[in-house]
């Protein structure tokens, strides 16, 4: 067993355990890895405003009528961002949980704020801009981001900790 085979059985088994009910997916209809609704693959329901920056990218996160949206995958990328690092946007903390991952100092007025699905242009002759899983920052500051990729034809999962500025406003 992959990295990847072995966190999508460890997901099924916490679905599972938790009296969730897993769908198939609008391509794949025949592994279940898919959560009925939005907020069943979540810790808490989403914020308005963090639904509102999901209902504002292009990403299909949230999902259409009969077709679940990606952030409904027990594998999401944008479920694992938004269970890691809302909770600490609720408690106005997020500076405990950046300085955890390495992005700033403890107690740093630089990680005031925590942001979804973001857009950043790299290329103009992109027909698509990037969505960031989450941006840290605090203003017009420079802007850091933390990112989940899951490749499956590498079957491996690999999380990206931008320490130094990416972006800047």
């Amino acid at each position: 067993m992959n990295g990847y085979q072995y966190i999508l059985a460890k997901q099924t088994e916490w679905a599972r355990n938790h009296g969730i009910a897993l769908i198939g997916s609008k391509i794949e209809r025949v592994r279940s890895a898919y959560t009925s609704e939005v907020d069943h693959n979540l810790f808490q329901p989403l914020l308005p405003e963090v639904r509102n920056s999901f209902e504002s990218g292009d990403g299909s996160e949230l999902g259409s009528p009969g077709l679940p949206g990606k952030m409904q995958a027990i594998h999401s990328s944008s479920a694992l961002a938004v269970n890691l690092f809302q909770y600490w946007k609720t408690l106005s903390q997020v500076s405990v949980i950046a300085a955890a991952c390495g992005l700033c100092r403890s107690r740093s007025d630089v990680s005031l704020d925590v942001v979804f699905e973001e857009k950043y242009p790299i290329d103009e002759g992109f027909r698509f801009h990037p969505n960031i899983d989450v941006a840290q920052g605090s203003g017009e500051v420079t802007i850091k981001v933390f990112s989940v990729k899951n490749s499956h034809n590498l079957n491996q999962i690999s999380f990206f900790f931008q320490s130094d500025p990416v972006f800047t406003k």
